[in-house]
């Protein structure tokens, strides 16, 4: 259950943006919507860019800390969309979760996954 203006322009945007900003020219951002099998929906979004070290990982969502960094092209960012991302999937009553391998040497296994667990909304029209 969510605001469709905030889950999108808000949350969605702030996270898809990002992928966009810490990806490679020529990189892959995936989108998947599934049932997680329990009550929610979860929605995931994957890119293969340049991951984030665990240290800036846990203070991601705090507004009091510096979390702002440049992108793959020098983009510049704020530091206040994901505080705002978690600000609005809590209001909605669900959580998020990220998974990030940071780029290390020339592996291929990094990026970044963002995971929003929400709950469906059911509609019964009579």
């Amino acid at each position: 259950m969510a605001d469709r203006v905030t889950l999108g322009n808000q949350v969605i945007n702030n996270i898809l943006s990002n992928a966009v900003k810490f990806s490679y020219p020529e990189g892959t951002i995936t989108i998947k919507c599934e049932n997680s099998g329990s009550e929610e929906v979860v929605l995931s979004i994957m890119d293969q860019g340049i991951g984030m070290p665990d240290s800036l990982k846990e203070k991601l969502f705090s507004l009091g800390e510096q979390t702002s960094r440049n992108g793959t092209a020098g983009e510049r960012g704020t530091g206040f969309g994901m505080p705002l991302v978690k600000t609005f999937v809590d209001y909605y009553g669900g959580r998020v979760e990220i998974k990030t391998s940071e780029k290390i040497g020339k592996s291929n296994e990094h990026g970044t996954t963002f995971f929003l667990y929400l709950k469906p909304r059911f509609c019964i029209v009579i």
